[in-house]
């Protein structure tokens, strides 16, 4: 599996060269849950608050650790 993650902490705007697609191990399907493959990442202007960490009521993304918040089109993959 792979995750879209920060390179570094951001002070502007995000830019393509801003984001690392980097291997992770797939996690297991949860109980009554589903896991999805992304096809489709929708970065909105609210995204780009948090990867700045100017969002309210949501934490800081950690560069090279969390994976990159967004709205997503996937295909359910496995389900519980």
């Amino acid at each position: 599996m792979q995750q879209v993650v920060l390179c570094a902490a951001l002070k502007r705007a995000p830019q393509a060269d801003d984001f690392l697609l980097r291997d992770a191990p797939l996690p297991p399907c949860p109980a009554d849950g589903v896991l999805v493959r992304v096809c489709y990442l929708s970065l909105d202007p609210y995204v780009g608050a948090v990867l700045r960490g100017r969002h309210i009521g949501h934490r800081p993304i950690e560069p090279m650790v969390d994976p990159v918040p967004g709205a997503v089109v996937g295909q359910v993959t496995q389900s519980r």
